[in-house]
């Protein structure tokens, strides 16, 4: 057994914490300049929490190593254990000292409904569930074509995949997916985990980002028709606009691009941010809202030639996620402020400040059906999601059955349903009008995302050990 252990590993056990703690685009930076995403490590062997049991391990020896020198009286071992037994102190120190969480921005607060606790008759089966294998990492995004029963997914092996799912998940074999590489023989230096991945609004072609800041535009065959070159570093999102003729592209260079992307061009650059973009959403097909590290979000107006730009500043740390809501009229976005914020479009300033969550607000969802009320859900480091009503900012209901940070919130196309994925390895589905938890399904390992299709009869899970699950959550008698 190797007795030390090299800084490649370390780098690559510091990754893994990142994405495990629900650091994903901390993670995604630190993988790019510390190369650790694309170390040869054998990810699927090491144990989700490796780094904090390595690390305990090693205090633990620590500590056996300052009571000896209290035993010991030479000066060798005394000389030891006084090196030791500073990291030790420190260890103390730390778990002693009084910690304060920084305050959020707290809005008043509410008696929401809680979710009930899951049971057996709940839990999906196998049966239940096709699982798709052929990624060899990590796989971060998918998205269902919008016409077609097709499935696209990117991982960090440097591909995305398009997968034909059947009509039946029942003792089934799925077919081997189309495999689309994102590296060329001039490129196998570079880094080219997928990020994004989105569909065009007919079907026709899919859009792919990834780490090496090439945007690649795939016909529905797998045929690759254009590599759009122009950001300098990684690519977290990439998105086409309702009518499919622009597609928006953001990432680390903090620049939002906008191409037109059958032609293979840069229409508009959009220099809106100081720091990376890490989210962008269209309003309608020349307007999209963008946000960034900056702690800023940014609304961009594609017909306004004389100012395209309107800053919206009052979050107080980064904001990840920006939301339109159906109407258009409404943006949520979620910060690492442990808040969530609803803006006006029309008035171009924060109507409501959502403030019960305790940690940081990683994503912001609206529920598609506005014909009783107007609802946002909330995804948070908490491990807790939330459903508020966006007009008062009462929080409706909360479901806190995960353990782990919440990486993924998705409501069903009819709005009558809310799934949520999470590094602690389930998917709850939950109904939305009373909380009442419908489905549980406990995969292999920590959850990315989840994706309904148009129907709501299938929600696909993407996994961190690069597993893809498609699972019907009406379950075997629904």
């Amino acid at each position: 057994m190797a007795s030390t252990i090299s800084s490649e590993e370390v780098n690559y056990l510091v990754l893994r914490y990142l994405q495990e703690s629900g650091f994903a685009h901390s993670a995604f930076v630190f993988g790019y300049e510390s190369g650790a995403a694309r170390s040869i490590v054998e990810g699927s062997q090491i144990p989700s929490g490796a780094l904090l049991g390595f690390l305990q391990r090693g205090l633990s020896y620590v500590e056996i190593e300052t009571a000896a020198a209290d035993v010991l009286q030479s000066s060798a071992v005394s000389s030891t254990a006084d090196e030791a037994g500073s990291l030790a102190d420190v260890h103390r120190a730390f778990f002693s000292a009084d910690r304060t969480a920084r305050e959020p921005v707290m809005a008043e607060q509410h008696n929401p409904m809680p979710a009930q606790d899951p049971t057996p008759t709940l839990a999906l089966t196998d049966a239940d569930a096709l699982v798709l294998a052929g990624h060899a990492s990590e796989v971060f995004t998918c998205s269902w074509n919008p016409r077609y029963s097709l499935l696209a997914t990117g991982s960090g092996d440097k591909t995305a995949r398009i997968w034909a799912i059947p009509n039946s998940l029942v003792a089934v074999k799925a077919t081997p997916p189309l495999v689309l590489m994102h590296n060329t023989a001039d490129q196998d230096t570079k880094e080219h985990d997928v990020t994004s991945v989105d569909w065009k609004p007919d079907g026709s072609f899919l859009a792919s980002g990834s780490y090496d800041g090439i945007v690649r535009i795939w016909s529905q065959e797998g045929r690759l028709l254009h590599e759009l070159r122009a950001h300098k570093g990684p690519l977290f999102t990439v998105k086409w606009n309702p009518r499919g003729d622009l597609l928006a592209s953001a990432g680390v260079d903090k620049v939002v691009r906008i191409w037109n992307a059958l032609e293979g061009k840069v229409e508009r650059e959009l220099s809106g941010h100081s720091a990376p973009t890490l989210d962008i959403d269209w309003k309608d097909d020349h307007v999209l809202a963008s946000c960034s590290t900056d702690k800023a979000v940014c609304i961009y107006d594609l017909g306004n030639r004389d100012n395209p730009m309107c800053p919206l500043r009052e979050h107080k740390d980064e904001v990840n996620t920006v939301r339109w809501d159906p109407s258009g009229t409404l943006l949520a976005s979620g910060s690492d402020d442990f808040t969530a914020k609803i803006w006006s479009f029309a008035e171009k300033q924060c109507l409501v400040t959502l403030g019960e969550h305790t940690k940081e607000v990683y994503l912001v969802r609206w529920c598609p059906d506005t014909s009783k009320a107007l609802i946002l859900a909330t995804a948070s480091f908490d491990t807790t999601v939330r459903l508020w009503n966006a007009v008062n900012g009462a929080c409706l209901l909360l479901f806190a059955l995960h353990k782990e940070p919440v990486y993924s919130i998705a409501f069903s196309p009819s709005g009558k349903f809310l799934a949520s994925g999470c590094f602690d390895q389930f998917v709850h589905v939950f109904r939305v009008e009373d909380a009442l938890l419908v489905r549980s399904y406990h995969g292999e390992s920590g959850i990315f995302e989840i994706n309904w299709n148009p129907e709501g009869n299938r929600l696909a899970v993407v996994f961190s050990n690069g597993n893809v699950t498609v699972i019907d959550p009406r379950g075997s008698n629904p």
